[in-house]
């Protein structure tokens, strides 16, 4: 067996603001009290483990509009990440090598490795709020792997997270992301 090398950071993001903390905990909170799923925070696994993050730290594991465990394959070296910046210094941070993958990492698993990324950054000041961009987007100029094993070529896609227009989370709407992502 061959596994072709398609390289990325499972994780990337950008630091949220104290309003966006605020208001994704009262929409992951509502969203369990209606008896969705949510990883709330935890002191137990808090990192680090003491106040005011062990109490009120939000869980890496969904994506949000600061971007975050996407596991989007195709953004492999060259792709252009776009996200809304909402603090200062935006604080960009990424993670989780993944050498390969499918389709998204339906089954919580990838061919994981140990990577340094070297990136860029541009910053496109006023831009999200200009043209209302709420959720991250991305881009490659050619093709994110050999086109073998890829497609399309020079592409954007928008991500859509499964939240309403007023802000309320729907749990696992996939429809309801569909949607996001297709209006942006």
């Amino acid at each position: 067996v061959r596994i072709p090398n398609g390289s990325f950071m499972g994780t990337a993001g950008i630091a949220p603001s104290h309003a966006q903390l605020d208001a994704w905990a009262k929409r992951e909170a509502d969203l369990v009290a209606r008896g969705g799923l949510a990883m709330l925070a935890d002191p137990e696994d808090a990192v680090p483990p003491t106040d005011p993050v062990a109490e009120t730290g939000m869980r890496t594991l969904p994506p949000r509009e600061n971007c975050g465990n996407v596991d989007a394959k195709q953004l492999t070296k060259g792709s252009r990440l776009l996200i809304p910046v909402n603090v200062d210094g935006a604080l960009y941070s990424a993670g989780d090598g993944h050498y390969a993958q499918g389709d998204g990492e339906c089954c919580i698993t990838a061919i994981e490795m140990g990577a340094t990324a070297v990136v860029r950054f541009t910053l496109h000041q006023g831009e999200a709020e200009r043209h209302n961009i709420r959720w991250p987007r991305f881009s490659h100029p050619g093709y994110f792997n050999p086109p073998e094993w890829a497609a399309p070529r020079n592409f954007i896609a928008t991500m859509g997270m499964p939240i309403r227009d007023d802000g309320t989370q729907e749990g696992e709407d996939l429809t309801l992301a569909a949607r996001n992502a297709l209006v942006n």
